[in-house]
């Protein structure tokens, strides 16, 4: 199997795990305890914003409205306009499904860390966050599509006849015979 085969193969790749990490906000992104109620939200429910119902002890449940969180909505922005520039075979494409996804993955990281930090101050202890599957699932997807686009971009696993065709230092002898 010829090494542009194989990245041939290895292109389509991204758009796929790039989809299917889109898809993971669906599923179950953090669940939210506290006091033996647990609530689970879903990444789509992180970027849009929610509202809870909180029960009562005398009367009916109020209701609290949740808005979104900013960098969800950075996480799934980043995630499409990767998805979007993985469908281009050129290299600068290639490139920048590579930088989107690796935003993509930073933005879940830093909403990770900062949820964590507000749960600790604001929860005092009685607040515990968990992380779901959709989470996880999406944030390594993210970060497999920015490794492996950079790789594809970055030209590794190229023959020196590919390289110096690309940097436009080939020899007519390589030119001729290609």
């Amino acid at each position: 199997m010829s090494l542009e085969l194989i990245r041939s193969k290895l292109r389509w790749i991204s758009p796929a795990t790039l989809g299917i990490g889109l898809l993971c906000f669906a599923l179950p992104f953090m669940d939210v305890s506290c006091g033996g109620q647990v609530m689970r939200f879903n990444g789509v429910q992180l970027v849009t914003g929610t509202t809870i119902e909180q029960p009562q002890m005398f009367g009916p449940p109020t209701r609290r409205e949740i808005p979104g969180e900013p960098l969800a909505r950075v996480a799934l922005g980043c995630g499409l306009v990767a998805l979007a520039a993985s469908c281009f075979r050129k290299r600068g494409a290639v490139l920048s499904t590579s930088v989107a996804s690796g935003a993509a993955f930073a933005a879940l990281l830093a909403l990770k860390l900062k949820l964590d930090r507000d749960v600790l101050r604001e929860g005092q202890g009685m607040i515990s966050l968990g992380y779901g599957v959709g989470f996880w699932l999406s944030s390594l997807l993210f970060l497999g599509s920015a490794v492996l686009c950079g790789v594809l971009a970055s030209g590794a696993g190229r023959s020196e006849a590919e390289r110096e065709a690309s940097d436009g230092t080939s020899t007519p002898e390589l030119e001729r015979d290609s």
